[in-house]
């Protein structure tokens, strides 16, 4: 999968509403975040990846580090609020065996 800038920009975005991403669980497959604004990420579960998905304020520039999947199907839901815009931008990670 690799890293996921949030924004996101371009394609990813759908009227600025559910951003969709698939990460293959048991590929040693990786997810990571990149902040091109200042903003506030926020999980709402914890567990479905190692280490768990950060949550707080970060920096133009931070990243979250590689997140690798500790289940093998899921679904997690979180959220990004960009501070530059003050728009929430709600994200479904959907973690299976293989991704499209």
């Amino acid at each position: 999968m690799g890293k996921i800038m949030l924004p996101p920009v371009g394609a990813e975005i759908k009227d600025k509403c559910l951003t969709k991403i698939c990460i293959a669980s048991g590929v040693k497959d990786f997810l990571e975040f990149g902040f091109a604004d200042p903003g506030i990420l926020a999980p709402f579960v914890s567990g479905d990846f190692t280490p768990d998905i950060p949550s707080g304020s970060f920096a133009v520039g931070a990243s979250t580090g590689q997140l690798i999947p500790a289940v093998a199907n899921g679904v997690v839901y979180l959220a990004y609020f960009d501070q530059s815009t003050s728009t929430i931008y709600p994200i479904e990670i959907d973690i299976k065996p293989t991704c499209p």
